[in-house]
């Protein structure tokens, strides 16, 4: 069975019409009419409705962050917020991950785990894997002249490069990618996330116990032996992490090229600037992280009783973190809702910020940047396909957000 970019989306975001026409969390913020905090119900904001993609209980007052200070404060504060509601959906299937842990467990964890994106390593993954895989799937399609980027490149790299990177051969790439895709689906469909739960369980121990009779120069090796004040990982927490290394990897990069994709092609102008001037691909990379990054925002619970914003918070509420709003916040940036990739840079949320900010951060900067490199150099005058009659795709997505696809022409030679 071929992952196809609706199936790793529509599950999990419940794309709705009022996405067809708005972005669904820059409307939490039209309602909530400049406050940097809006107070809700559960999953319901006055005239919005979230899709209750985290199993949360209508019965919990709940508050939205929406400027870029609120959400920061709620990332940073792990005193008074935690990430453990991830306990009641991702981790029933993939396991116990940094998603899901607090501090001093997840800052003892996270450190474990950093070990295995040392930059000696990701330099290694660059020249062997990361290049190779990128611009393989690229210059697979550049002689036909036409292509769904989103189907037949920025949704496959990504998942070969996570299985390289782990030493899973490149033919099980896909039986890989089915399964992950239906355990990171645990709240819509529980059993088909267990049983590939279960199946992925099987394949990923055989692994373990190869490298642990003959460790090799990938990943899962260098967790092996990692370690941290005496701590090492077990075989169930490098099970976990191998597990959220897929969703938090592959949706990260997957998304951002596809984002990235989308955004130039719509601003030929800021392409074309992009083509004469390749200097220009890291901060078109960051701009897209501000203006349409993959994920719009994260959940948080209240530990305590606290406040942000001047606004209180009590004890057991949920705390939507919506860093698309917080991303586009105009006390921060002119023009927030304006993409331009020659805007003066500052520090965004597009990665998260504070204890969770994406541990793999810099390896998906990376294939992003290659990603474009590729796209400039194999695919002239890359541009919208004309059958698209001026109307591409649009993003969706309540909590990540990407474009279902991405179909383009160039000038193959």
């Amino acid at each position: 069975m071929t992952i196809t970019a609706s199936q790793i989306m529509k599950p999990i975001d419940d794309v709705t019409d009022l996405e067809a026409a708005v972005h669904p969390v820059l409307e939490i913020c039209r309602v909530a009419n400049g406050r940097a905090m809006l107070k809700g119900q559960g999953t319901r904001f006055e005239a919005l409705v979230l899709p209750n993609f985290f199993g949360h209980h209508d019965d919990v007052p709940s508050f939205a962050a929406l400027s870029f200070d609120a959400a920061r404060q709620v990332l940073i504060d792990t005193e008074n917020f935690s990430s453990d509601l991830y306990r009641e959906t991702l981790e029933r299937a993939v396991g116990r991950g940094l998603f899901g842990m607090d501090p001093p467990e997840h800052s003892r964890y996270r450190a474990l785990l950093q070990m295995g994106f040392n930059p000696r390593i990701v330099a290694a993954w660059d020249a062997e894997i990361i290049r190779p895989v990128i611009e393989r799937t690229i210059v697979a399609v550049k002689h036909q002249g036409r292509a769904d980027l989103a189907h037949e490149v920025t949704l496959l790299f990504p998942y070969e490069i996570i299985c390289r990177i782990l030493g899973f051969p490149t033919e099980d790439v896909q039986y890989v990618s089915d399964r992950i895709t239906k355990m990171t689906r645990a709240t819509y469909d529980f059993d088909a996330a267990m049983k590939a739960s279960a199946e992925m369980n099987v394949y990923v121990d055989k692994y373990i116990a190869e490298r642990r009779k003959i460790a090799r120069d990938d990943f899962i090796s260098v967790l092996m032996v990692a370690e941290v004040d005496g701590v090492r990982l077990s075989d169930e927490n490098l099970k976990a992490f191998i597990f959220h290394l897929f969703p938090a990897g592959m949706e990260t990069t997957f998304r951002g090229a596809s984002n990235l994709t989308h955004l130039l092609l719509s601003h030929p102008e800021q392409l074309e600037r992009l083509r004469t001037n390749p200097a220009l691909i890291g901060p078109s990379i960051e701009e897209t992280l501000r203006f349409e990054g993959p994920a719009s925002m994260f959940p948080r619970r209240a530990k305590h009783d606290t406040s942000v914003g001047g606004i209180s918070v009590p004890a057991g509420s949920m705390v939507y973190v919506m860093m698309a709003a917080a991303n586009r916040d105009p006390s921060r940036w002119d023009r927030p809702h304006e993409f331009d990739i020659s805007r003066e840079s500052k520090a965004h949320l597009g990665f998260g910020y504070g204890a969770h900010a994406c541990i793999g951060l810099h390896l998906a900067r990376k294939e992003l940047q290659i990603y474009m490199e590729q796209v400039l150099e194999h695919l002239p005058g890359v541009r919208w396909d004309p059958a698209t009659n001026g109307t591409p795709p649009p993003i969706l997505g309540w909590t990540l957000r990407s474009a279902l696809s991405l179909p383009v022409v160039w000038d193959a030679p």
